[in-house]
């Protein structure tokens, strides 16, 4: 008797293999292979570039002077978290989260 795991996964088999085929269909270019979605990412990036007015190009020099803390004002409040701090406590507590969950994965799908 098959387990409850198995019966799920073969009813959404030809459902993810159809989507999988639909997502990944590579258009053949000479003697090479373009995926037709890397032609959505780039139909996407160049849409959004030009719909925000290059935000993504004008910018880059002030995401630079935020990152190097050019940016950051001297009067600060205790307990006030600065542009390096904001994601670095951000990234320490995702991180382990993720690593957890993907433990507890990984040992579940094992026993």
């Amino acid at each position: 008797m098959a387990t409850i795991d198995e019966t799920i996964n073969e009813a959404f088999k030809p459902i993810a293999s159809a989507f999988n085929d639909l997502v990944f269909y590579s258009i053949p270019i000479g003697e090479a292979q373009l995926p037709l979605i890397v032609v959505w990412l780039i139909v996407g990036a160049l849409y959004f570039t030009f719909y925000l007015r290059l935000i993504n190009i004008r910018g880059f020099t002030h995401a630079i002077r935020i990152v190097l803390g050019k940016e950051d004002k001297t009067d600060t409040a205790p307990g006030e978290v600065s542009h390096f701090q904001a994601p670095d406590s951000s990234i320490h507590l995702t991180l382990p989260t993720i690593l957890r969950v993907l433990i507890l994965l990984l040992t579940a799908t094992h026993k």
